[in-house]
């Protein structure tokens, strides 16, 4: 178990300190104002749980200096005074994370004779690695994951149960890829011929950069010829669907369930939020924002903030949204004054 007292933490995260406490009182453990114990810390962020801060066994909370009032100090607790408590507390969940320092290779793991092994690994049970594919330091390849030939993973990923990643694959450096991802797979390509279907072979690979996560049970395919790619820093949700030769900038935040069709290019910065989905062949620019089950089929320049299906920008989408509220009553207003023209 973890253990840091109040001065530890305060250097960690570059506080101010108010409240009683001892040099030899330790905390123990990280949750939140309703879950924690009383050698918890917690956070608070936003003043709708202010509340919560009266019910909180939490000995130990990380407020945002708006939030703290003076007062707070008689419900005998220890004030972390921060700028911003939800990064704060992003920062402290490292230290109490349960790191798997576990290493070596399972005897019941089915590597090829031909792949490269480099040092500090951990390969779980019942992977396979394929022909020529090499496995960068410190990586971690948990079980049941499939790695087909020619794949290189770099130093410092983990790449978690039952991942396929498909041949000719290229991962960087710090990659985290969750259960049940496909990576590689072939993109959704046929053409009607004849009164048949002929399926297009895909050839290209997929390139993910430095520091990406990938959520649980993503699809990302491979391209038809070139590369689907995936920028630096870039996080991806669950149940996300990259279709083949998308590119996908850096810094980018791709949510839950959104769905991105074939040769879409995305810029540095951008945010599609949940269900967001994106038609084939388009161009969305830098630090542009989709809000939530948008439908982008239109080209998006940088700095935009757009919402809505079709996706346009969100003031505009607002306002339309207003003004459908009002229809019945403009629907009653006009057939009542047909009615009195007749």
């Amino acid at each position: 178990m973890s253990l840091y007292n109040v001065e530890q933490i305060a250097d960690i995260v570059k506080c101010d300190i108010k409240g009683d406490y001892k040099k030899d009182s330790y905390i123990s453990g990280i949750s939140t104002l309703e879950e924690s114990g009383c050698q918890d810390i917690t956070f608070l962020g936003n003043k709708k749980y202010i509340d919560e801060l009266q019910i909180t066994k939490s000995g130990y909370v990380l407020i945002n200096k708006e939030l703290f009032k003076n007062e707070y100090i008689g419900l005998k607790k220890v004030f972390f005074i921060v700028d911003n408590a939800y990064l704060a507390y992003a920062k402290l969940l490292s230290l109490f994370e349960k790191k798997d320092n576990r290493k070596g290779i399972s005897e019941f793991a089915n590597i090829s004779g031909k792949a490269l092994i480099k040092e500090n690994i951990f390969i779980d049970d019942f992977v396979k690695i394929g022909d020529d594919s090499i496995i960068g330091d410190s990586t971690k390849i948990l079980s049941g994951v499939k790695i087909e030939n020619n794949v290189k993973i770099g130093d410092n990923c983990i790449i978690y149960e039952n991942v396929v990643i498909r041949s000719e694959t290229v991962i960087g450096n710090n990659v985290i890829i969750h259960p049940g991802t496909v990576i590689g797979g072939d993109g959704f390509g046929f053409v009607p011929l004849d009164g048949s279907v002929l399926k297009i072979p895909h050839i290209g690979n997929v390139k993910i950069g430095n520091n990406v996560e990938i959520g649980c049970n993503v699809t990302i395919d491979r391209g038809v010829s070139g590369s689907t790619s995936i920028g630096d820093f870039t996080k991806i949700d669950n149940l996300v669907h990259i279709a083949h030769n998308v590119k996908i900038g850096k810094y980018c935040f791709i949510v839950a369930q959104v769905g991105i069709s074939g040769s879409v290019k995305i810029g540095d910065g951008v945010s599609l939020a949940g269900q967001v989905g994106v038609t084939g062949h388009l161009e969305i620019g830098n630090n542009v924002i989709v809000g939530a089950r948008a439908v982008v089929m239109n080209n998006i320049k940088s700095d935009m903030f757009v919402s809505g299906y079709p996706a346009i920008n969100h003031k505009d989408e607002m306002r339309i949204k207003a003004c459908l509220k009002k229809l019945p009553e403009m629907v009653k207003f006009f057939n009542k004054a047909k009615k009195n023209e007749n």
